[in-house]
C-alpha cells in the first residue's frame, strides 16, 4: 500500500512511520520545513505545503491512503489556524480526490468546537471538509497524547510536579484530562487500513481513565511520593496574564490554549472499543512513574 503522511515529524508521525516500515508499507511524507529523520527504503520525502495545491498534487500522485496529521496547534495569530488547518485540509482533500486517493484518515482532537477557541474551531471546520469529501474517510479524535518523555504537555506537567514545589492551576482545576499513550493512537490508525468498518466514522481515542486536572496532579504526586502546593489562579486573571505575556513574547503559552483546556470534552471510547478492540494502556504501567 502507498501511504502519504502529513505531520510526519511529530511524535505520532515518527512512531507511525516506524511501525509502517516494519510491515513494509511504502510511505511518502509531505515535508514543509524539517526533513523526516527516518531514512528507509520504504520512506520517500516530498517537499510541499498545505497551501500550495500544485505541490500537494505531486505528493498525492499514486497514493491510496492519506493520513493527515499536520496542523498549527499553537500560534498567536488566529488566522494561521484557519489558513493551515481548514484551507490546508481542503487543499489536500482536493489534491487527493483529483489523484484518485481512496481513503482519507484525519487526526483531529477531542477538544473540538468553537467554545474551545480558534484552534478547536479550526479543527471542527476541517472535520466538516473531511466528512464532505468524495473519498472514504475516517476521523480520529485523540485526547492529550503522551509519549513517555517530557516533550509533550502531559510529560511537561509530570516533570513540573516532580521538580517544582508550587503547581499553578487555572480556576478550580475541575476540567478533565484523559491522557492517551502515543502507541495506542498509532495502532488505531494502522487498524484503519483496508477496514471497511471505519469508513465514515469518527472515533474518540482517549486514555482509559478520565480525571480532573487536580486529580491528575494528585495522582502524579502520589505515584512519585512527593507533596506539592497547588495554587489556584482565577480564570480571568490567568487569561489576562497569559495575554500580556504572550504579546510581549514572555511565554510560549498562547491565550488560545486556555479555552481549549477548559472546554468540556467527550471521553467516550465505546465505539473504538467495540469496532477496533481499542484497549488503551494506563499511566500506571510505568511509562512515567518508573522514571526517577
Amino acid at each position: 500500500m502507498n501511504i502519504l503522511i502529513t505531520g510526519s515529524t511529530g511524535e505520532i508521525g515518527q512512531r507511525l512511520i516506524d511501525e509502517l516500515t516494519k510491515i513494509h508499507h511504502f510511505v511518502r511524507t509531505l515535508i514543509h520545513q524539517t526533513p523526516c529523520p527516518i531514512q528507509s527504503y520504504y520512506v520517500t520525502n516530498y517537499r510541499g505545503d498545505l497551501l500550495d495545491l500544485e505541490s500537494l498534487m505531486k505528493a498525492c500522485n499514486g497514493i491510496e491512503t492519506i493520513i493527515h496529521m499536520a496542523a498549527v496547534t499553537h500560534t498567536r495569530d488566529k488566522k494561521k489556524y484557519y489558513d493551515v488547518n481548514v484551507k490546508g485540509t481542503e487543499n489536500l482533500i482536493s489534491a487527493a480526490e483529483k489523484m484518485c486517493g481512496q481513503h482519507f484518515i484525519y487526526l483531529s482532537t477531542r477538544a473540538i468546537g468553537e467554545e474551545g477557541g480558534a484552534y478547536s474551531h479550526s479543527k471542527q471546520l476541517a472535520e466538516n471538509k473531511v466528512t464532505a469529501c468524495n473519498m472514504k474517510w475516517t476521523i480520529y479524535r485523540p485526547s492529550e497524547v503522551y509519549t513517555g518523555g517530557s516533550n509533550d504537555a502531559i510529560g511537561r506537567l509530570i516533570e513540573m510536579v516532580k521538580k517544582k514545589s508550587i503547581i499553578p492551576v487555572i480556576g478550580k482545576g475541575d476540567y478533565k484530562l484523559a491522557p492517551v499513550y502515543v502507541d495506542d493512537v498509532v495502532n488505531m490508525i494502522i487498524k484503519s487500513f483496508d477496514n471497511r468498518r471505519v469508513y465514515g466514522k469518527i472515533y474518540n481515542l482517549s486514555g482509559p481513565d478520565e480525571m480532573t486536572y487536580c486529580e491528575f496532579i494528585n495522582k502524579i504526586m502520589q505515584m512519585n511520593n512527593v507533596k506539592r502546593k497547588i495554587v489556584h489562579i482565577p480564570e480571568g486573571l490567568a487569561k489576562l496574564i497569559i495575554a500580556i505575556c504572550s504579546k510581549m513574547n514572555l511565554t510560549q503559552i498562547t491565550p488560545d490554549q486556555i479555552p481549549r483546556l477548559l472546554l468540556e470534552k467527550s471521553a467516550d471510547i465505546s465505539l473504538a472499543k467495540e469496532e477496533l478492540r481499542y484497549a488503551p494502556v494506563k499511566l500506571e504501567n510505568g511509562r512515567f512513574f518508573s522514571q526517577t
